[in-house]
C-alpha cells in the first residue's frame, strides 16, 4: 500500500477512584485514520508500534522506550512482522489501547514514559493491509503531553472533586463546567453544554444537539461549532470562529464582524455572505448564489459571480478584480478598473468590453463588437475584430489592427501604422497599403491587385496574384518582382536591379532579360529570347527551350550551351566549355566538336562526326556511325570502339592501348596487338590474322578459329598453340618450346619432339600422330617420351613410329595378335651365368602354389600361382618381393623343365636296359630244359 496518510488522536482514559499510581491502567487510547490515494481503507489492518525518546523525530539521539513486540526491551529496528497487532479498520478509522495486553502481540507499557529534559516522546507506526507489506507511516508523532500526565502521588493542591464528575445521564463536566443534557461535556468555568451530546470548553455555550463551542463561543445550531468570544453558530452544521456569525445551515464565519447568512455560505475577516453557498473574505460582500467576494468594498451580487479587491460583479457568472472594476455582463470578467458590459466579455486595466464575448485590455481600449478584442488603447468596433496598441482601429468584420494600424476590410490585418482595406488583406509597417482582396503589403509596399503581395518601400504589386519585393514592380498577372526588378508578363518573375521579365511565364534575375514565353534569364547580360529558353551568366538563347550558361550560345531548339565560346546549334544539342554541337541531339564538351546526329565529344580537338558517335579525350576521333573513341583513339568503323591510341577500323571492332582492330567485330588491346580477322581478338602484342581467332602474349594465329598465346603460332584452322608451340594441323594443339603439331587433331606437349612428315594436315590418317609428349633438350636433340598414333599404336621411350600396338625402345612389344613379346636379345644382357636345373626343380617342388582371386576383381574370377613373396624367397629374382616378372617365371619354368627332361632321359635309358635284360631272360628261359625238382631258385643268375 503506497502513499498512506495517517491522522490520529491521543485520548486520556482516566477512571474514577483512587489516585494511587498503581490504580491507573498501563495503556492509553490511540485513534487514527488510514487512506491510500484518497481512498479510505476498510478491513483488518496490521500495526507495529514503537515509542522512543529523541530531540527530533527519527533523530540521531533516539533511545527506544517500548515496542508492542518487545516491550521495554525494544530496539530502534522495525519489530518482527509476525508480531504485528491486528486491528479492525472501518472507512479508514481505527482505535485501540496502546499497552492493552488483552490484544495479541501487545506488550505492557513501562511504569514511566516521561522524556528526559530536552527530549520528547515519539510514536512510530508501521502498517500493512495484509497484501502489500509493511510501510512506515511518516512522520513519527510527537506526544507533547505524556499519556499518563496525571500519574502522580498527589495533584499539587488541585481540588480532586473538580477534576472529573460523571453524572447519572452520562454527562461529563470538568473544572466548573455545566452539562444539562445527556452525553454533554463541559470543560472549564462558565462552560455550559445544554444540548444533547454537546461539548463546551472554556466558558463557551453549546445549545445545539451535538454542537461544540470553545472560548466563550455560542453554538446554537445542531452539530454547530463556535470558537472564540462573540462567535455564534446558530445554523445547522454551521461553524463560527473568532467572533464570526454563522446564522444558517452549513454556514461558516471566521473572524470578527464576519457574517455568513446564506445556506452553505462562508464569510472570513469581517466579510458578509448572504448568497447560498457564497464565499466572502476581508470585508467583501457575496450576495449572489455561489458568489465569491474578496476584499473591502468587493461585491459579488450575481449568481456564481466573483469579486476581488473592490471589484463589482453584478450579474450571473460575472468576475470583477480590483478597485473600480465592474463586470455587468452575464459571464463577464473585469480586471483592474475595467468595465465589461457584454455577455461573457473580458476587460483589463480600465479597458471597456461592451460586445458579447469581447475582450478589452488597457486604458482607453474599447471592444464593442461581438467576439472583438482590444488591447493597449486599441478600438475594435465590429464582430470578431482585434485591435492592439494606441490608435489602432479594427473596423472590418474579423479584422485585426496592431500598433496604430487601420484595418477596415473584412478579416483584414494591419500592423504598425499600416492600412488594410481589402477583404482578408494584410498590411505591415508604416505607409504599407493592402487594398486588394487577399492582398499583402509590408514595409511601405502597395498591394493593389487581388491576392497581390508587396514588400518594401516603393514596391508595387498592381495586378491580380502579383508579388513585389524591395522596390520591385509587378504589373503582370501572377507576376513576381524583387529588388527594383520589373515583371510585366503574366506569371513573370524578375529579381534584381535592371532585371526585366516581359514574357509570359518568364523569369529574370540579376539584370537578366527574359523576353519570350516561359523564358528564364539569370545574371548580367543574360538574354533568353527563345520560347521556354534559359540563359545564365551572360548566356544567349534564341532557340525554343534552349539553355545557355556563362556566355554560351544556344540557338537550336532544346539546345544547351555552357561556358564561353560554347555553341549548341543542333536540335536538342548540348555544348559545354567551348564545345560546338552542330548535330541533332549532339553533345560537345571542352572545345570538342560533335557534328553527327546523337554524337558526343569531350576534350580539346575531339571529333565525333558519325551518327551516334562518341569521342572522348584530346585528338580522339569517332567517324563511324555508333562509334566510340577515347583518349586519342580513332574509331572509323560502324559500332567501332577505340581507347588510348587504339585504332578500330572494322565494323563493331574494339581497340585500345595502341592496338589495331581491322576485322569486323575484332578486338585488340595492348601495344602492337593486331586483330585482322573478323570476330578476332588480340591483346598483349598478339596477332589474330584470321576470322574468329584469338591471340595474346605475342601469339600469332593464321588459321580460322585458332588460338595462340605466349609466343605460340597457330597455323591450322581451329588450332591452339601456346608457350612457343606451333600448331599446323586442323584442330591441332601444341604446347611448349619447339613443339609442333603437324597433322589434324594432333596434340603435342613438352619440349622439342621429333619431326615427321604427316600424311595429312586436314584429315585423320591412321599413320599420323595423335598425341605426343616431347622431352628433347633443344632443337638439336629432339626426342619423344610418348608417341600415340591415330591407329592407337603407342611408342615409348623414344619410339616415335611404333610398328606394334605397344612398343618400347627396349624392343619389348605387344603384337597385333595380343602376344606380349619381351626383349631378350643377348646384346641387351650382361652378368650371364648357368643355373642348376636340378636345384631349380627342387625349389619349384617346394614353392607353394595356390588358387586365389585379386581383391580388386570379383570373387568368381579365380587364378592359380605362387605368392610373389614366396617366389622371391625361393629364387631371389626381380627387383621386388611384391611382383613376379614374366621373364623370371618363364626362366624358372624352363630350367625346371630341363631338369625334368634330364630325369626322364635317365629313366628312359634305365628302362631300356631293364627291358633288354628282361627280353634276354625270357629268351634264355624258353630255351633251357625244365628245372629239376631239387633245383633251388638261389642258383639262378639274373
Amino acid at each position: 500500500m503506497r502513499a498512506l496518510f495517517l491522522r490520529f488522536f491521543l485520548l486520556m482514559l482516566i477512571s474514577c477512584g483512587s489516585v494511587a499510581r498503581a490504580d491507573f491502567p498501563r495503556q492509553f487510547t490511540h485513534q487514527g485514520k488510514i487512506s491510500a490515494g484518497g481512498v479510505s481503507f476498510t478491513g483488518t489492518g496490521k500495526f507495529k508500534f514503537l515509542l522512543y525518546h529523541a530531540t527530533t523525530a527519527n533523530g540521531g539521539d533516539a533511545v527506544p522506550v517500548w515496542s508492542n513486540a518487545l516491550g521495554a526491551a525494544a530496539t530502534m529496528s522495525e519489530p518482527d512482522n509476525a508480531l504485528a497487532v491486528e486491528v479492525p479498520v472501518e472507512n479508514g478509522f481505527y482505535h485501540l489501547g496502546i499497552g492493552n495486553t488483552a490484544l495479541p502481540h501487545m506488550a505492557a507499557l513501562p511504569e514511566a514514559l516521561t522524556a528526559p529534559v530536552g527530549k520528547h516522546l515519539f510514536l512510530r507506526i508501521w502498517f500493512s493491509d495484509g497484501v502489500s507489506g509493511f510501510e512506515w507511516l511518516q512522520p513519527d508523532l510527537a506526544l507533547v503531553a505524556v499519556p499518563f500526565a496525571i500519574e502522580a502521588e498527589k495533584l499539587s493542591g488541585i481540588q480532586t472533586d473538580k477534576i472529573v464528575i460523571e453524572t447519572s445521564q452520562g454527562a461529563i463536566v470538568w473544572n466548573g463546567g455545566t452539562a444539562s443534557q445527556p452525553g454533554g461535556t463541559a470543560w472549564g468555568e462558565w462552560s455550559s453544554a445544554d444540548g444533547v451530546g454537546a461539548t463546551a470548553w472554556a466558558g463557551a455555550v453549546s445549545y445545539g444537539i451535538r454542537s461544540t463551542a470553545w472560548a466563550f463561543g455560542a453554538a446554537n445550531g445542531e452539530r454547530a461549532t463556535a470558537w472564540g468570544d462573540t462567535s455564534t453558530a446558530s445554523g445547522q452544521d454551521s461553524t463560527a470562529w473568532g467572533g464570526g456569525r454563522a446564522s444558517v445551515q452549513r454556514a461558516t464565519a471566521w473572524g470578527e464582524w464576519s457574517s455568513a447568512d446564506g445556506v452553505g455560505a462562508t464569510a472570513w475577516a469581517g466579510a458578509v455572505s448572504y448568497g447560498i453557498r457564497s464565499t466572502a473574505w476581508a470585508f467583501g460582500a457575496a450576495n449572489g448564489e455561489r458568489a465569491t467576494a474578496w476584499g473591502d468594498t468587493s461585491t459579488a451580487s450575481g449568481q456564481d459571480s466573483t469579486a476581488w479587491g473592490g471589484g463589482r460583479a453584478s450579474v450571473q457568472r460575472a468576475t470583477a478584480w480590483g478597485e473600480w472594476s465592474s463586470a455587468d455582463g452575464v459571464g463577464a470578467t473585469a480586471w483592474a478598473g475595467a468595465v465589461s458590459y457584454g455577455i461573457r466579455s473580458t476587460a483589463w486595466a480600465f479597458g471597456a468590453a461592451n460586445g458579447e464575448r469581447a475582450t478589452a485590455w488597457g486604458d482607453t481600449s474599447t471592444a464593442s463588437g461581438q467576439d472583438s478584442t482590444a488591447w493597449g488603447g486599441g478600438r475594435a468596433s465590429v464582430q470578431r475584430a482585434t485591435a492592439w496598441g494606441e490608435w489602432s482601429s479594427a473596423d472590418g468584420v474579423g479584422a485585426t489592427a496592431w500598433a496604430g494600424a487601420l484595418s477596415y476590410g473584412i478579416r483584414s490585418t494591419a500592423w504598425a501604422l499600416a492600412s488594410a482595406g481589402g477583404e482578408r488583406a494584410t498590411s505591415w509597417g508604416q505607409m504599407s497599403q493592402a487594398s486588394g482582396m487577399d492582398s499583402t503589403a509590408w514595409a511601405g509596399g502597395h498591394a493593389i491587385g487581388e491576392r497581390a503581395t508587396a514588400w518594401g518601400e516603393f514596391s508595387r504589386a498592381e495586378f491580380e496574384n502579383s508579388t513585389a519585393w524591395g522596390g520591385g514592380i509587378a504589373f503582370g498577372e501572377r507576376s513576381t518582382a524583387w529588388a527594383l526588378a520589373q515583371a510585366s508578363g503574366t506569371n513573370a518573375t524578375a529579381w534584381g536591379t535592371m532585371s526585366d521579365a516581359s514574357g509570359y511565364d518568364s523569369t529574370a534575375w540579376a539584370e537578366g532579360d527574359a523576353g519570350d514565353i516561359g523564358a528564364t534569364a539569370w545574371g548580367k547580360h543574360s538574354t533568353a529570347m527563345g520560347t521556354y529558353s534559359t540563359a545564365w551568366a551572360g548566356g544567349f538563347t534564341f532557340g525554343q527551350r534552349a539553355t545557355a550558361w556563362a556566355e554560351g550560345q544556344a540557338s537550336g531548339t532544346n539546345a544547351t550551351a555552357w561556358g564561353m565560346m560554347s555553341q549548341a546549334d543542333g536540335l536538342d544539342s548540348t555544348a559545354w566549355g567551348g564545345g560546338e554541337a552542330g548535330g541533332f541531339m549532339a553533345t560537345a564538351w571542352a572545345g570538342a566538336l560533335a557534328m553527327g546526329t546523337n554524337s558526343t565529344s569531350w576534350g580539346g580537338s575531339a571529333i565525333a562526326m558519325g551518327e551516334r558517335a562518341t569521342a572522348w579525350g584530346n585528338m580522339s576521333q569517332a567517324d563511324g556511325p555508333d562509334s566510340t573513341a577515347w583518349a586519342t583513339g580513332k574509331a572509323n568503323g560502324i559500332f567501332a570502339t577505340a581507347w588510348a591510341e587504339g585504332n578500330a577500323e572494322g565494323e563493331s571492332s574494339t581497340a585500345w592501348g595502341r592496338g589495331t582492330a581491322f576485322g569486323r567485330r575484332a578486338t585488340a588491346w595492348g601495344d602492337l596487338s593486331q586483330a585482322t580477322g573478323n570476330d578476332s581478338t588480340a591483346w598483349g602484342g598478339g596477332e589474330a590474322r584470321m576470322d574468329h581467332d584469338t591471340a595474346w602474349g605475342y601469339g600469332i594465329t593464321e588459321g580460322t578459329f585458332s588460338t595462340a598465346w605466349a609466343s605460340g603460332l597457330a597455323k591450322g584452322p581451329q588450332s591452339t598453340a601456346w608457350a612457343e608451340g606451333t600448331a599446323e594441323g586442323l584442330a591441332s594443339t601444341a604446347v611448349g618450346p619447339g613443339t609442333l603439331a603437324y597433322s589434324a587433331f594432333e596434340f603435342v606437349i613438352g619440349t622439342y619432339p621429333t619431326a615427321y612428315a604427316p600424311l595429312s594436315t586436314i584429315d585423320r590418317q591412321a599413320g599420323d600422330r595423335l598425341f605426343v609428349i616431347g622431352n628433347g633438350a633443344d632443337v638439336t636433340t629432339p626426342s619423344n617420351a610418348l608417341t600415340v598414333l591415330k591407329d592407337g599404336s603407342i611408342g615409348l621411350q623414344g619410339v616415335d613410329a611404333p610398328m606394334h600396338p605397344l612398343e618400347a625402345a627396349s624392343g619389348a612389344h605387344l603384337t597385333t595378335g595380343g602376344v606380349w613379346t619381351n626383349a631378350s636379345d643377348r646384346n641387351l644382357k650382361t652378368n650371364v651365368k648357368p643355373v642348376d636345373e636340378e636345384e631349380m626343380l627342387q625349389r619349384v617342388r617346394d614353392l607353394p602354389v595356390y588358387e586365389w582371386n585379386y581383391k580388386a576383381e570379383p570373387a568368381e574370377v579365380r587364378h592359380v600361382g605362387p605368392m610373389a613373396q614366396d617366389f622371391h624367397e625361393a629364387f631371389g629374382l626381380g627387383d621386388s618381393e611384391r611382383s613376379i616378372g614374366t621373364v623370371d617365371a618363364d626362366g624358372v619354368a624352363l630350367a625346371s623343365i630341363q631338369a625334368l627332361v634330364k630325369k626322364m632321359e635317365t629313366l628312359a635309358a634305365e628302362n631300356e636296359r631293364l627291358r633288354q635284360r628282361v627280353e634276354a631272360l625270357e629268351k634264355a628261359a624258353s630255351q633251357a630244359p625244365p628245372p629239376s625238382p631239387t633245383a633251388s631258385g638261389a642258383d639262378l643268375d639274373l
